[in-house]
């Protein structure tokens, strides 16, 4: 496992020092500079909206108690061998790597590397305008481990094969001149630890830590889902760009799941060697991390529980306790305040201690936190016509010369049209073109051989006007295309106006294909919202359809699974506003995707469902007697009814049925005694009380099991006696 790369202490510029002095009882920031990125503060303050980096209360900042202990413990780093494969190398900013990479400024050391910005000169002489890359090259105080290069490139190799809008990319690995090290992209923003320090003592505003959590959540799922654990998530580890985006870095200690873990693990890599180093940070690891016991999915579920409860509150859940002592002394987290009840229960499902009690995988770990209440001839035709007219007046009687005189008369008066047309100006090109319809198709066709090129330079001219007549912002693509049309009429021959129509699709697809990026990029990042910059899907759809209206974009699959997880989440968890905004998303981007006709066909059930539940409760502040719609509330909380029994039938504890309990008491106090789910759930709910009170007396435990009893009977007698 290599190490985290922004655990020691970054290097500020003379300006940033020279600041900070001014700061009388304001401690030197403690953290570095994110290992992939340049911080750039100023960006963040004068968002708005949902911006994390915003809102904060800019309150003095308080002098800090204890030193920052979120440094990533490196297990194992002593271990020496005499089969080191590098040599030990000092560098110096100016340096340059393989090359091709200048160094121009360190960004960050950790206890395995160094972390530099540096200048791609290839990028730069092809005419890059941001050449900028990280690099992070192995230090030389763990260059003497035996596997240290084999780890950093397996580092590498893990990370690039998570591609992930959320995840930082990784370029390149080398390993060349007694150098190791790994290129990456250039982050600008600022880490995640200094925008919580920055919250206090309030917190971040709740619209933005869902925001972070959400991409968070993405990017760890679709790790989990490769096989691969992060196993050093910290705030340090996160960070958000001048654009919003996160991005989680640091893969450094990642592990791949081990085979004897739980249904939920995802399952390992065989084919990578385990090594003897590892590493966590202790306010952020598990308890089974902290013994060097197995982890799975749930060690990270309990890293991202704790940022996201320090980001809501700008306090560390357990005041900074390692968990396996926070367990040991019982500790529990204060509750937030931001949080509806529901919401709280769910960040607190992933903040358990116990691993059997903590939720099983990081998307379960989000619905539970965002739980609210409840896209040609030639003249010389005529030349061979007056020859045979002559030699018919030769060779016919005196009765058929008039005839011939008339004919030799229209002849030559086709003769001298054609004459005109061939004497057109190419500036008046058009003027000859609508002559042509005077002329015989074979004085026509004769025409349009002799005006070919003429003719293609007018249509040429033409289509370069029509581009530039545009009311977008981008050239008029249609209207060029209508002249090319237009143009095919006398020139469906010509190579040259084929040769020019490829180029303007050349053109055009390049352009449509930029913006299809920046277009799919956004939806990968589940970017829906109106801007008024017009940097959003919807402007950029209007600008696709401007330049071909007939163009429908491709719609990368990943934005696809994310948006159909997202309507899926909506309606599992019925949440009402987001359903619809996601249906209208679809209608608008979605709507060729067979997947989403088929939800939206289920959402709209579950929409018209819940409004009728909506306007039932209008009409009840006037009308106590008004009936209640059952049909539309079975459809609105089958999903929930149903989760509740599948945590009935999977409890094995009175704390668990408890829970349960308490989790269905509110559709209790708002749903009629009478409704059949609410009443099936609650007499499935007595029923496992009683079992489980059997099962406790068959142990001996007859106390417990008394009360366990008497709560399942209560809950029972309680339906028998409101049925009556």
């Amino acid at each position: 496992m290599t190490d985290q790369h922004n655990n020691e202490q970054g290097k500020p510029t003379s300006g940033e020092a020279q600041e900070r002095e001014k700061q009388h009882d304001q401690p030197l920031d403690s953290e570095d500079h994110s290992p992939a990125s340049t911080n750039t503060n100023n960006s963040t303050d004068n968002n708005s909206g949902s911006s994390i980096a915003a809102q904060h209360i800019k309150a003095p900042q308080p002098p800090e108690d204890v030193e920052d202990d979120d440094k990533t413990v490196v297990q194992n780093v002593s271990d020496r061998s005499q089969s080191s494969r590098l040599n030990h190398i000092k560098l110096s900013i100016g340096d340059t790597l393989s090359n091709r990479y200048k160094l121009v400024e360190s960004l960050g050391s950790g206890g395995m590397s160094e972390v530099y910005k540096a200048k791609d000169l290839h990028a730069e002489s092809a005419g890059d305008k941001s050449p900028f890359v990280a690099v992070k090259v192995l230090s030389n105080e763990f260059a003497d481990h035996p596997d240290a290069v084999t780890i950093m490139q397996r580092e590498a190799k893990k990370i690039r094969e998570l591609s992930h809008p959320n995840i930082v990319q990784v370029f390149d690995f080398i390993f060349e001149n007694d150098l190791c090290y790994i290129v990456m992209e250039l982050l600008e923003g600022e880490s995640l630890d200094k925008l919580i320090k920055r919250s206090r003592p309030n917190g971040l505003p709740k619209s933005g830590v869902m925001k972070v959590v959400q991409q968070m959540s993405s990017a760890l799922s679709f790790a989990h889902k490769k096989g691969v654990l992060h196993s050093d998530l910290k705030p340090s580890n996160i960070f958000i760009t001048n654009q919003q985006d996160v991005k989680i870095f640091d893969f450094g200690v990642a592990r791949a799941l081990k085979q004897q873990i739980d249904e939920y693990a995802v399952q390992s890599h065989n084919d990578e060697p385990e090594f003897d180093v590892g590493g966590f940070t202790p306010a952020y690891a598990s308890p089974n991390m902290l013994n060097n016991q197995p982890i799975d999915v749930k060690d990270d579920v309990y890293g991202l529980a704790c940022i996201s409860y320090e980001m809501l509150t700008s306090k560390h859940p357990y005041d900074r306790t390692p968990a396996d002592k926070a367990l040991s002394q019982e500790l529990k987290p204060k509750k937030c305040r931001k949080l509806s009840p529901f919401a709280w229960n769910g960040l607190k499902k992933g903040l358990a201690l116990q691993h059997n009690d903590r939720v099983a995988t990081v998307d379960l770990f989000y619905q539970g936190l965002s739980k609210q209440h409840a896209k040609p001839l030639l003249i010389a035709a005529s030349a061979l016509a007056l020859s045979f007219i002559a030699y018919k007046v030769w060779s016919t009687d005196q009765a058929r010369i008039s005839q011939l005189k008339s004919d030799l008369t229209a002849l030559q008066n086709e003769q001298s049209k054609l004459d005109t047309v061939l004497a057109t100006e190419p500036n008046l090109m058009a003027t000859a073109l609508n002559n042509l319809s005077t002329l015989t198709e074979h004085h026509k066709a004769s025409a349009l051989n002799q005006l070919r090129q003429p003719i293609y330079e007018h249509f040429a001219e033409k289509a370069s006007v029509a581009l530039k007549d545009s009311s977008g912002k981008y050239p008029n693509y249609p209207a060029a295309f209508a002249v090319i049309n237009d143009a095919k009429t006398y020139l469906n021959d010509s190579q040259q106006l084929s040769n020019y129509e490829n180029q303007l699709l050349s053109n055009r697809n390049q352009l449509l294909n930029n913006i299809e990026l920046k277009y799919n990029s956004l939806l990968e990042l589940q970017d829906y919202a109106v801007k008024e910059s017009g940097a959003d899907i919807y402007t950029l759809q209007a600008e696709m359809k401007q330049i071909a209206p007939q163009y429908q974009p491709e719609i990368s699959t990943q934005a696809q699974e994310l948006f159909l997880t997202s309507l899926r989440e909506a309606m599992d968890t019925n949440n009402f506003v987001e359903l619809q905004q996601f249906q209208q998303v679809g209608d608008k981007v979605f709507a060729h995707n067979n997947d989403f006709q088929q939800l939206k066909s289920e959402s709209l059930q579950y929409l018209s469902a819940a409004d009728k539940l909506g306007t039932y409760q209008k009409e009840l502040e006037a009308n106590p007697e008004v009936a209640f719609p059952y049909d539309a509330a079975t459809i609105f909380y089958d999903k929930t009814f149903k989760d509740f029994s599948e945590q009935i039938s999977s409890a094995e504890s009175v704390k668990t049925l408890d829970t349960i309990a308490e989790d269905i008491q509110p559709f209790a106090q708002s749903l009629p005694t009478d409704f059949e789910l609410l009443s099936k759930t609650q007499t499935a709910l007595g029923n496992a009380y009683i079992k489980l009170a059997d099962s406790l007396n068959s142990r001996g435990r007859y106390r417990q099991g008394a009360r366990t009893l008497k709560k399942g009977r209560e809950i029972l007698d309680g339906l028998t006696k409101e049925q009556s």
